[in-house]
């Protein structure tokens, strides 16, 4: 997935990212998560930055 931001006000919509799966039917890998500034530089995410979380309202809800 790439996101474009053209302005001040996009940053904030963009700062953070989903990946909605179901532990129990889906494994993911990210392989790499950066931001790129509009000079070139790029800013890599590091692992310790990626969040792994449950959701409350997901945990223990039926699989259809």
């Amino acid at each position: 997935m790439t996101l474009l931001v053209n302005n001040e006000a996009g940053i904030g919509r963009v700062a953070k990212q989903y990946v909605w799966f179901n532990r129990n039917m889906a494994d993911v890998q990210i392989l790499e998560a950066y931001t790129q500034t509009a000079d070139g530089v790029r800013h890599d995410v590091q692992p310790d930055q990626i969040r792994d979380v449950q959701e409350a309202r997901s945990f223990d809800a039926p699989m259809f």
